[in-house]
């Protein structure tokens, strides 16, 4: 039930680029609830922000029905000057593979107060910092209503090694929430006999407008990233040893409306330890996290007066 609420409030997002695109396919049976099929969630919910004001929605969302990994959601929420809908379905596995599956989610929606850490096309002097760097103002954005509409799609493919030799999809059981069967990592790092590895090509296209009453700007994203993640886990969606590591390389070619070329190379690593259990917690688990991007397409251009501004440069924050 955690797993559902969490996946359907990142409905609600736009994406999360400090996170692994790809994750191992598992199916899960929980010892306590043996004769369900699959979980189910239908939440109403509201809330309300400095960017889209107070909005009330609905979202649902069914896990394990047509196929053990698969799950597909939707959600719709309203207010006085914000709408959105989404909906996705991820995990779904090509009937003639054991190995191939592929996920999409979408989202439209516009909001009275969007931001972005840009100076767009301007040139900058070089006393100012540019808007998101280290030493730029915090109230260095662009702010604006308008659209942000996304759509995300992901082919993925688990190579048959380590965990994964024998089939794609890693079964789990669970009692209380905590694994019970055998771990698919964490005793000892080698992807040939531990762990699972994914490779994962994704789609991504994204449009934001920002207007007011003199202007209007658009921008638009349409990138392809290939991303290999090792997890040497012993469970993922809650792990307790063990670690994981992914690798991407995203790049926009300035296809279609997309208006420039832009690369990013980005790097996630993830280590758990155990603590073991307490007097008031089953287990207790360290967990440290990094993650780090360079794009190698980013540069400054320059105009006569000594102005420069960013080009060639990852999409908007």
């Amino acid at each position: 039930m955690r797993t559902l609420v969490l996946l359907l409030c990142l409905l609600l997002a736009s994406q999360i680029q400090a996170r692994p695109s790809a994750n191992v396919k598992m199916s899960v049976e929980r010892e306590e609830n043996r004769r369900s099929k699959g979980d189910t969630l239908v939440l109403p919910y509201a809330f309300s922000t400095e960017g889209m004001g107070t909005v009330i929605g609905l979202g649902g969302m069914a896990r394990g029905f047509y196929q053990d990994q698969m799950t597909i959601g939707g959600t719709f929420f309203g207010g006085k000057e914000s709408q959105g809908l989404a909906a996705g379905a991820w995990d779904y596995r090509f009937p003639w593979t054991r190995r191939v599956y592929i996920s999409a989610i979408g989202m439209i929606g516009y909001y009275p107060r969007q931001r972005a850490y840009s100076s767009g096309s301007l040139f900058l002097p070089p006393t100012v910092a540019p808007p998101g760097s280290n030493d730029s103002s915090e109230n260095a954005f662009i702010e604006a209503e308008g659209a942000s509409n996304w759509l995300d799609i992901k082919l993925e493919y688990a190579l048959p090694i380590g965990a994964a030799s024998e089939k794609g999809l890693i079964d789990y059981r669970l009692r209380n929430g905590l694994l019970i069967s055998a771990p698919s990592g964490g005793e000892h790092w080698n992807p040939l006999t531990s762990g699972a590895t994914i490779l994962t090509l994704q789609q991504t296209n994204r449009y934001q407008s920002f207007e007011n009453e003199q202007q209007k700007a658009d921008f638009t994203v349409h990138a392809l990233q290939f991303g290999v993640l090792y997890d040497n886990t012993d469970f993922p969606t809650n792990p307790s040893v063990g670690s994981s590591q992914y690798l991407a390389v995203t790049h926009d070619a300035a296809w279609f409306d997309s208006e420039e070329k832009w690369s990013v190379v980005e790097f996630e690593a993830s280590k758990y330890f155990s603590l073991g259990p307490s007097d008031h917690a089953l287990q207790r688990i360290v967990a440290i996290n990094g993650w780090t991007a360079y794009s190698p397409s980013w540069e400054l251009e320059e105009n006569a007066e000594g102005e420069t501004r960013p080009v060639n440069d990852p999409p908007l924050s």
